[in-house]
Parts: structure tokens; C-alpha cells; sequence
């Protein structure tokens, strides 16, 4: 990936933005690699991690400057997107273990990614007025044999009007850049369902925070080639519009 100059999306006329990943990858935890070894094949498929997420958002990161920070355990271990308190919170590879093993793999790795974005909010607050919270997933393109007609999803809650106008805008602009696309709101997954960006919201007013899933289809990881590359290529750029300055928006 060539190097890319920062948009000026962290400016202090502008809203802040953090990057978060939490299905980056299906790595379990070093103790359990001997038994990750034994379900590969799992692992490696959709239910293991959001395959091209992590690619997304580190592009995303460069394009933009933004602070990004990656989940370190795989989903059918430890969830990343999932509350404490949630019933699928531990993964169905890490059943199998005790309830004190389960209890150090949440504090080892949910609390410790749950703590960063916290954290990381709590900085970006303190120097801007708003913060633009996207966690980056990717979604399989067929579900229970049922083909999904969407290529990329914005998650939202429709309650905080200025999460939906950013939504709106967002689909507006990537569309425009990329027209083939079938980008859609709330789909393929409703933007209220429980997770991080969903938990933020109770500790954050929406003049702070704003708390945006990006969804895209697996298809076009699976594809490669210039379809991806003009895809996330798309996103990136249409991030750095919406998110500049109104002085810097108004020369582009």
C-alpha cells in the first residue's frame, strides 16, 4: 500500500475521529493455540473473524490520521463487539473452559480493548467538541443460503439525529463515488443491536459522540483486485470529506 497524506480530518474545527476493529482476526490466545490448531478450518471462516476489516480500517487510519485500535482475540474465543453482560460475550471454542479461564480471557482481552476505546474517547473529547467513533466489520455474503443485496452497510442509531445525518451523508458521497455500489442503511445488521459502538452511546451524549458501524461484503475481499481496491478506496475518501473542516470541505 503506497503511502497516503493524511486528510485533515483531527483538527480542532473539525469532529474527531477513531478507528476501532474488534474482528480483525481469529488469533486466540497463546495458552489456547494448541486448540485453535484442531479448528482452523472454523477459524478461517466468517464466523471466526470479519475477513478484510482489518485491511479496511488501517487504510482508513492511514487515509486519515485517526487513531485506530485493533481487537487481539478472535470471536469464537472472546466477542469484542458484545457487552459484558451479554449471554454470546464468550465464544463457543472458549465454552469449554472454565469459568475462572473464561473470566481472565474477558479481563486479558475485552476489558483491555473496551478500556483503549474508552480511553482513547476520553482523550479525542478533551481537545474536540464530537467524536466520530467507526468500528470497521465485514459481513458474509450469503447467510443461511440467503443471498444479502447490500455491498456496504452504515449502522446507526436513527434516535440521535446527528448519527443519522452523518449516515445519510455518508451513503450520499459514496454513492456519488462509487455509484455501482448498493451501500444501505442499518443493513445488512440494525444499527442498535448490542456492541460497542451501542454501549458508547449510554456513556456519551450525542453532541460528543457519535457511534457509526461500517459494513462491507466479504465478496469483494474474497474477489480482490481492483474492485476492492476502488471500494475501500472509495470509503476512505469520502471519510475525509465528511469528516474536514467546513474551511477545508468548502475548497475541495
Amino acid at each position: 500500500m503506497t503511502a497516503l497524506k493524511p486528510a485533515p480530518c483531527l483538527s480542532r474545527s473539525g469532529p474527531a475521529l477513531l478507528l476501532t476493529c474488534e474482528h480483525a482476526s481469529p488469533a486466540p490466545p497463546p495458552q489456547l493455540a494448541r486448540l485453535a490448531h484442531e479448528h482452523q478450518r472454523f477459524l478461517q471462516s466468517h464466523r471466526g473473524y470479519d475477513a478484510g476489516a482489518l485491511v479496511l480500517a488501517e487504510y482508513l487510519a492511514q487515509r486519515t490520521g485517526a487513531p485506530l485500535v485493533v481487537g487481539k482475540i478472535g470471536r469464537l474465543w472472546i466477542d469484542l463487539n458484545r457487552p459484558s453482560e451479554a449471554p454470546d460475550l464468550v465464544g463457543v471454542l472458549a465454552r469449554r473452559l472454565s469459568p475462572k479461564q473464561q473470566q481472565l480471557l474477558i479481563a486479558q482481552f475485552h476489558a483491555r480493548h473496551w478500556h483503549t476505546v474508552r480511553a482513547k474517547l476520553q482523550a479525542l473529547v478533551a481537545n474536540h467538541k464530537t467524536v466520530m467513533h467507526l468500528a470497521c466489520h465485514s459481513f458474509t455474503p450469503i447467510l443461511r443460503g440467503k443471498i444479502r443485496q447490500v455491498d456496504v452497510g452504515v449502522l446507526f442509531d436513527p434516535r440521535r439525529a446527528d448519527e443519522a445525518q452523518f449516515a445519510a451523508k455518508f451513503c450520499r458521497e459514496l454513492r456519488k463515488r462509487a455509484p455501482e455500489l448498493r451501500v444501505r442503511l442499518n443493513a445488512p445488521y440494525r444499527g442498535t443491536a448490542p456492541g460497542l459502538t451501542t454501549s458508547m452511546r449510554k456513556e456519551w451524549p450525542s453532541q460528543r459522540y457519535l457511534g457509526v458501524e461500517l459494513e462491507v461484503n466479504q465478496r469483494f475481499i474474497r474477489r480482490g483486485g481492483r474492485a476492492w481496491a476502488k471500494l475501500y478506496a472509495a470509503v476512505g475518501d469520502t471519510l475525509a470529506t465528511l469528516l474536514a473542516p467546513p474551511s477545508t470541505a468548502s475548497t475541495r
